[in-house]
């Protein structure tokens, strides 16, 4: 017990032995005495449940009710993480009535700028305050009797402190930088100070319905009772210390419960866009809006789903439904994510949900806008991705299928085309009146969704799902080809799988090689298409298509260039 600094009473208060701790305080036992962990008997009892044995403690040594342990938390704390209600019940009513508690012997419990912080505010290792904790399994009641009694709702910032001269444990270590000494002292140190961000109550309401969304209703009006609290203290005066600048992402945060629930995240978002929470607000670290994120996780969901296209089907209406809402809120259909120019369309397009694609294309969605310094528009998608049914609506719905040329100069949808090795995608572009003449610079870098453009090792286009290719850069000096020339220099890099080998026909050879056929099939259909438009003159091909198509192997195309 030496070692631990238990005493009597912190071993009678953890066995629940009510009688003796009864007569341990008629004896005169210190409740004030913290353990090694910090912990007075008012901590064990609030984290074992023992209602009498709290009352009385709470009665006899009423300070210990603001004590932190070693990872910082209250008896409070711990009575709300363990659901002991009754319990978390009384401490608030009893430090609602008593005011703000002054701390027992303790001078230096300030935040960085050297002012008390009130008892309810107190955070954690984490950051959390009791709010943090009853917000997390959505109880209404001890939710609401925190808030009345004077908890921050918007506390996000953790600046945790520890005791002058606390002893030198691991837990110890975690809280952060240690300040020590009286009031003055901290101020002065408080530049010196590093805070970090927690979530704010209203995304742990939230998050919590992952773990258990059985009683998401009350979670709504705990929202609602956060939120209308949270806008009151805006209107009325400065927002507290602890908050950090950065809004929480409360439409993102319960729009992920779709995974979960699809329901349950539909009624959150339409109880947050009530609540008068921004629906277009890209997310702080992502950039995404809501609805691009929502857009993503489908495609993503049924591109897993391929496979099974029973389940998918079946499906495929009830996962758009946090879509619609998001709609019928109204959610901006156009706006891209600003970094990497990702927008709702080109996902649907690239992952080729053909009905995500046409909701939101009902919706009013520009078939041709896309943010054209750091991406290209869905049709460019659809073709890279083979996702022939997606480029036909798009086409359909007069999708612009020759982007102009200057000042960018970049690649058309039909050298996208040309990028997938997809005969099928190549010639529905060609006989949209694609242009198979005019020359555009060959991208050498990265674009929406992960995808990386290059011309190396037969892997013409790479997709990487999950990457956020945010930084837009060439990797070598630009190359103009036209889409004849660009077709034959994709297809040298298949020219080694060209003739069969018996000794090493793997599978991954195959496939390779039936690219290479299909290379030759859409270099010969753009050269008939070229020569077409040209009325048959040969002056548009140059030397360098018959040479690379010597190199390849192409000895019919050869013939018709020449």
């Amino acid at each position: 017990m030496e070692i631990l600094k238990r005493t009597a009473l912190h071993e009678a208060t953890e066995q629940g032995h009510t009688a003796t701790v009864d007569l341990l305080l008629k004896l005169g036992a210190d409740g004030f005495l913290t353990d090694q962990r910090l912990q007075v008997p008012l901590h064990l009892a609030t984290c074992k449940g023992y209602d009498k044995i709290a009352t009385c403690l709470v009665s006899k040594f009423p300070q210990t009710v603001v004590y932190q342990d070693i990872t910082g938390c209250t008896p409070l704390h711990f009575a709300i993480q363990q659901k002991h209600w009754s319990i978390a019940a009384e401490l608030v009513s009893f430090i609602q009535s008593s005011g703000d508690i002054n701390y027992h012997g303790v001078s230096a419990w300030l935040n960085a700028q050297g002012r008390s912080v009130h008892c309810l505010n107190l955070q954690d290792i984490h950051g959390f305050t009791a709010l943090h904790y009853a917000c997390i399994h959505g109880n209404f009641e001890i939710c609401k009797a925190l808030v009345s009694a004077g908890a921050a709702v918007s506390a996000s910032l953790c600046e945790y402190r520890i005791r002058t001269g606390t002893a030198h444990l691991l837990g110890t270590w975690w809280k952060g930088k240690k300040l020590v000494g009286n009031r003055k002292s901290l101020k002065k140190e408080a530049d010196q100070t590093q805070a970090f961000d927690v979530e704010a109550p209203a995304e742990l309401v939230i998050q919590g319905c992952k773990q258990d969304f059985s009683n998401y209703q009350e979670r709504l009006i705990v929202l609602e009772l956060l939120l209308r609290r949270e806008n009151a203290d805006d209107s009325n005066r400065e927002k507290p210390i602890l908050v950090k600048m950065t809004p929480s992402p409360l439409l993102h945060i319960a729009a992920q419960l779709a995974d979960i629930n699809i329901s349950v995240a539909v009624e959150m978002c339409r109880q947050l866009h009530k609540l008068r929470v921004e629906i277009n607000m890209p997310h702080p670290r992502t950039g995404e809006t809501v609805l691009l994120q929502e857009c993503k996780r489908i495609c993503i969901l049924a591109n897993k789903c391929s496979d099974a296209n029973s389940l998918l089907v079946g499906r495929t209406t009830d996962q758009l439904a946090l879509v619609r809402s998001l709609l019928e809120l109204g959610a901006n259909v156009d706006l891209a994510n600003e970094t990497n120019g990702e927008s709702p369309l080109g996902c649907a397009a690239w992952y080729g949900h053909l009905a995500l694609m046409d909701l939101l294309l009902e919706a009013g969605a520009d078939k041709d806008g896309f943010l054209r310094r750091c991406s290209f528009s869905p049709l460019h998608f659809a073709a890279l991705g083979n996702n022939v049914a997606c480029a036909k609506m798009l086409i359909g719905r007069s999708a612009t299928v020759n982007v102009e040329m200057p000042p960018a100069n970049a690649e058309t949808p039909l050298y996208f085309a040309i990028r997938s090795k997809s005969a099928e995608m190549v010639d529905l572009l060609l006989r949209s009146t694609a242009d198979s003449c005019s020359p555009c610079t060959v991208q050498r870098d990265c674009s929406s969704f992960g995808v990386i453009l290059s011309l190396k090792e037969g892997n013409n286009s790479q997709a990487e799902e999950g990457v956020n290719a945010g930084n837009v850069g060439v990797c070598a000096a630009p190359m103009v080809a036209s889409p004849l020339t660009f077709g034959l220099l994709v297809a040298q890099s298949l020219k080694e799988f060209s003739a069969p080998e018996e000794l090493s026909c793997t599978v991954e050879r195959s496939r390779r090689q039936t690219r290479w056929k299909e290379m030759e099939c859409i270099c010969t259909m753009v050269a008939k298409r070229l020569l077409e438009v040209n009325g048959g003159s040969k002056g548009i091909v140059t030397r360098g298509d018959i040479h690379l198509a010597c190199v390849v192997g192409f000895w019919e195309l050869v013939q018709i260039l020449l």
